[in-house]
């Protein structure tokens, strides 16, 4: 079923997927480091949802165009605590989640500083700048996208982890 705005059932399914989004999942930006002469970094945009209701992952997995769904049994090494199994779909790549993020947009309502960085992310920024006699896959972009980039990251990391905006506060009032 392709998900755009026709009727009013649909919009109530976009409701209800934004809402799951919202509750259950994340919209993910990730800082990976690139291994060539120059320490550079790319970023990544993601979405994913974890829970250990089976049919509320796979209906959001069938929803993301039938991604995987997989299982992390209980004591899972990053749910240690966690006595029951977990079911999880995830969904990379800029065009990809930038369309799925575009769609559950209007309906979005505690993810939505999530998603407007990844739209800026994804959309706002300079093309990549191939560099002379380098191959496909390993293009520079110049200093100013860098720091972009990474300024939107580290808007990013303080929506998720608020705590450590608490521990700048002192910091930031001295200067």
């Amino acid at each position: 079923m392709e998900y755009i705005k026709d009727n009013q059932r649909e919009e109530l399914e976009l409701a209800y997927m934004a809402g799951i989004m919202d509750g259950e999942g994340s919209i993910r930006i990730r800082k990976v480091h690139q291994k060539n002469e120059k320490p550079e970094y790319k970023y990544q945009v993601a979405m994913q949802m974890v829970n250990t209701d089976y049919e509320t992952v796979k209906l959001f997995a069938d929803f993301m165009g039938g991604t995987t769904i997989r299982v992390q049994d209980p004591g899972y090494k990053f749910r240690p605590m966690t006595n029951k199994t977990c079911y999880q779909t995830y969904k990379s790549g800029t065009v990809e989640v930038l369309k799925y993020i575009k769609i559950l947009y209007p309906y979005l309502r505690i993810k939505k500083k999530n998603a407007d960085l990844a739209i800026e992310l994804c959309e706002k920024g300079e093309k990549f700048v191939p560099r002379k006699g380098m191959t496909q896959g390993k293009e520079r972009i110049t200093p100013e996208e860098a720091r972009r980039r990474e300024r939107i990251f580290q808007e990013y990391k303080l929506i998720i982890r608020p705590q450590r905006l608490n521990e700048k506060i002192p910091e930031m009032v001295k200067r």
